[in-house]
């Protein structure tokens, strides 16, 4: 019984350890329409200008930035890379020139 619980116990540490590794990534454009985010090859289509990538992995991620243009084909406004640290919040912001501005807050953990 005292290996299944001392298992168990080692079992949701490792998790939570995780857990708190990871970082969210939010993207904000400032101009309006219809948009594709692509960040690592998960995309998100909206017509809000705020998409928001949960739990990444610390490191460099591959981002992309799309529109629709006139004729109807995927128009790059922006394409590089985001490094992303560990236990943070990464706001990046594209403004209309098509420059990314890039923030990161420490996430804050109770008791650690």
């Amino acid at each position: 019984m005292k290996h299944i619980l001392t298992s168990l116990g080692l079992v949701m540490m490792t998790l939570m350890t995780q857990a708190y590794q990871t970082s969210d990534l939010t993207v904000r454009l400032e101009r309006q329409g219809q948009f594709t985010v692509v960040v690592n090859g998960q995309s998100q289509v909206s017509n809000s200008n705020i998409f928001s990538f949960a739990h990444l992995n610390p490191g460099f991620h591959r981002i992309q930035v799309l529109r629709e243009n006139y004729w109807g084909s995927p128009a790059v406004l922006y394409s590089g890379k985001i490094r992303v640290p560990r236990a943070s919040q990464v706001v990046a912001t594209l403004d209309h020139q098509n420059r990314m501005r890039v923030s990161m807050t420490p996430i804050a953990h109770y008791g650690t």
